[in-house]
């Protein structure tokens, strides 16, 4: 059979319900083929879990840009790899001596890339542990350590739009809240009146501009925009007049240093005093002892479940580097994609012609073929995480996940990650058929303009239902 053309080794149902191999493979024939009318190419591949046998095909091998799909690789390589149990620390330690409250030298925040920080707990139990150590007053300065990471805080051919956008979050070791800020606006006293706009957590960032206070819901509008490489933030825009307390995440430029400028403002409004400055360390500077103050241990498997059901990007990214960081010393893009190839080599799939240039699937220069996604799925559940894997998925008509508004009927039956970019649509999961027997799937879908989603999230429906009728 020639490369690339469909076939059928066995489907018993179709999307209509019907019994006859023939009408199955028509049906899922149809609906790829519809797809090359509107410009929109296709790589697609199903096999049996239990016996790695193809079920049905369509230029499998093909390579395409595979949006959130690509999330599937770090998840399975950490589960593969380190494993699920294994934790990535973040510390707050102190160097030099505590007399009378005051600390003669540094505090130092050290990261490992954790992407589960949350500044409205963390803060305050950083601030206790201070206070409760003896300390009122930092002689020197707070050190902000993120050394395990590379200073390349975005990846590859990552969207050049607005950067403050919360899903192109920048990528450090040491990070709160996904990388962002929530812009607390209230209304002012009266329209035209200035609103109040303040930075949560406080002290992470330097805000500049206003928003005015309008008489009409429907124009309301609050913008944030930055430089690449700013550290501040121009807001404006519009706030209706009752608006209280409405919450705008924004992405901040290095989320390292806004951490801790962050830790220093939390700390002097418990009344601990941080003489010297924000910083990164000097090469050499502090890289061990001291005396630790507080540790955070986060978990393999507490980090991939948002990270997959709610399609997160930079827990996705953070993950990525600390891989390639523990496994091949290089806590890069370039390193993190090096350490899921050779762990998922291991594991026995083969992703020499894939391109992995970053791990959430937002760079344009990601390439994987279906069966690249299929070789990694099937790897995972030949593996003592399977389960673990899987309750990270999520499945169908679930709330919480992406696939809500998709396959409610099939429910737990299928559990898949998506994958969306502006021309590219991407499903790659398992599916339970009616008697029982698993499916391995990969659809990657690319088109040639944007717009049309819609109709590829149509033909992979097509597609999974049919197998879930076998």
């Amino acid at each position: 059979m020639r490369p690339g053309v469909f076939f059928l080794l066995f489907l018993l149902g179709a999307a209509s319900g019907q019994s006859d191999p023939r009408a199955v493979g028509k049906a899922c024939r149809k609906s790829f083929s519809d797809l090359r009318r509107f410009g929109i190419s296709t790589s697609f591949l199903a096999v049996d879990a239990a016996n790695g046998r193809a079920v049905a095909e369509v230029h499998g091998g093909r390579m395409m840009v595979p949006a959130s799909a690509m999330k599937i690789l770090p998840a399975a390589a950490a589960l593969l790899g380190p494993g699920p149990d294994h934790i990535l620390l973040t510390d707050l330690v102190a160097h030099g001596e505590t007399a009378d409250g005051v600390l003669a030298g540094h505090l130092r925040l050290r990261g490992e890339g954790d992407p589960t920080l949350q500044a409205r707990s963390l803060l305050p139990l950083l601030v206790q542990r201070v206070r409760g150590a003896g300390i009122r007053q930092v002689q020197g300065d707070l050190l902000v350590d993120d050394r395990l990471f590379d200073q390349d805080f975005t990846g590859p051919a990552w969207p050049d739009n607005n950067p403050t956008r919360p899903y192109m979050a920048e990528v450090a070791a040491l990070s709160l809240d996904h990388g962002t800020v929530s812009l607390r606006v209230n209304a002012g006293r009266a329209v035209g009146k200035d609103a109040g706009v303040a930075a949560v957590p406080a002290g992470a960032v330097r805000l500049r501009g206003t928003v005015s206070t309008c008489a009409s819901r429907k124009q309301e509008a609050v913008w944030s925009e930055r430089g690449r490489a700013a550290d501040e933030l121009r807001v404006g825009g519009r706030c209706w007049a009752k608006t209280k307390d409405m919450m705008v995440p924004v992405a901040i430029h290095d989320p390292a240093l806004g951490f801790g400028r962050a830790l220093r403002r939390a700390l002097a409004d418990a009344g601990v005093r941080v003489s010297g400055a924000v910083r990164r360390p000097g090469d050499g500077e502090h890289g061990r002892g001291g005396h630790l103050i507080a540790r955070v241990q986060t978990r393999v498997r507490d980090i991939i479940r948002t990270m997959l059901k709610k399609s997160q990007n930079q827990r996705a990214e953070m993950l990525f580097k600390h891989l390639g960081a523990v496994t091949v010393g290089d806590g890069s893009f370039v390193g993190g994609a090096r350490a899921v190839k050779s762990i998922l080599g291991r594991g026995g799939v083969d992703l020499t012609e894939s391109v992995l240039a970053d791990g959430s699937g937002l760079s344009r220069d990601d390439r994987l073929s279906a069966s690249d996604v299929v070789g990694v799925l099937l790897a995972v559940w030949r593996s003592p995480s399977r389960a673990e894997f899987e309750r990270a998925l999520p499945y169908g008509g679930e709330s919480a996940g992406t696939l809500r508004k998709r396959f409610g009927e099939l429910g737990r039956r299928v559990r898949a990650k998506t994958g969306t970019l502006s021309d590219a649509s991407a499903l790659a999961g398992y599916v339970t058929t009616k008697s029982g027997r698993t499916v391995v799937f990969a659809v990657l879908c690319n088109g040639r303009k944007s717009g049309l989603v819609w109709r590829m999230r149509g033909a992979q429906d097509v597609a999974v239902r049919a197998l879930g009728r076998l």
